[in-house]
């Protein structure tokens, strides 16, 4: 059960990361990216990258919870980055970079 939470978790740290970059927050949001929340959605996502870890750990050991992990890992980013992409898509031809 808890390879679900640490999926969900690395979800949830790889949005974090992503939307700490000004270019990924302006897809969403039209406000101004400030350094305060830079540095809270910082904090979250590597937080969460690292309860994740220890998640998989309590569940399989280090041998193969650091396997499931970087499974997980590299899940969650495929899904963040084609989220990304299908947003910059999504967005007016107008207000593209």
């Amino acid at each position: 059960m808890f390879s679900v939470y640490a999926f969900i978790l690395c979800l949830i740290g790889f949005f974090a990361l992503a939307f700490a970059k000004t270019r990924h927050w302006k897809l969403l949001f039209a406000r101004k990216l400030t350094e305060r929340k830079k540095h809270a959605l910082w904090a979250t996502g590597s937080g969460s990258l690292i309860i994740a870890l220890l998640f998989l750990k309590t569940e399989w050991g280090w041998a193969l919870g650091l396997c499931f992990y970087a499974g997980l890992l590299s899940l969650s980013m495929f899904a963040v980055v084609f989220s990304l992409s299908y947003l910059e898509n999504r967005k007016p031809k107008r207000l593209r970079a």
